[in-house]
């Protein structure tokens, strides 16, 4: 079965909240994949969660995207403090040899919105009421990317991990 067929039997949707149909997106041929991996709510560390946690699993699922799309390039996007999650990511990228770029980013409000990451990886803004595929992009959230390493392995997405912060007695993230 074939990479876009085992994310479609998986059930991978964006993890980054939108819920986006991953298949709709990976359909398509694209120049650049862009990860996003910059979480944009100050209160949430999902992603960091999962970078920290299952780094081989999201450069996997990156690697597999790429030859899906046919991607000449992939730019990582994330925070410059989220310093132990690059770590770990450079880790797998380079136990595999990959070809996967990682721009840091300052924090501000809203980096980790699409546009925001789009920006940051091209220097380019993507234009009023365009898709990204209309620039040759895709992007994707690392946990979106860890699924689709899983829907490789014929597991369907019936997991996910939750931060529960704010004003409570104690803040964790479920998995």
């Amino acid at each position: 079965m074939s990479l876009f067929n085992n994310i479609y039997e998986a059930g991978v949707v964006g993890a980054g909240g939108a819920g986006f149909p991953t298949h709709i997106k990976y359909k398509s041929p694209a120049k650049h994949l862009i990860i996003n991996a910059a979480e944009c709510e100050p209160l949430l560390f999902t992603d960091q969660y999962e970078m920290i946690n299952y780094p081989d699993e999201i450069i996997d699922g990156i690697i597999l995207g790429k030859e899906q799309l046919q991607a000449k390039e992939v730019t990582i996007v994330i925070k410059a403090k989220f310093k132990e999650c690059i770590e770990k990511l450079e880790e797998a990228i380079e136990k595999r040899n990959a070809d996967i770029k990682i721009k840091k980013v300052k924090t501000y409000y809203p980096a980790g919105d699409e546009h925001s990451a789009i920006f940051e990886a091209t220097g380019e803004p993507l234009g009023p009421g365009k898709l990204p595929i209309e620039m040759g992009l895709v992007v994707s959230n690392v946990t979106t990317m860890r699924n689709i390493h899983e829907s490789n392995q014929g597991n369907p997405v019936t997991r996910k991990v939750v931060t529960l912060s704010g004003a409570i007695k104690n803040p964790t993230i479920i998995d």
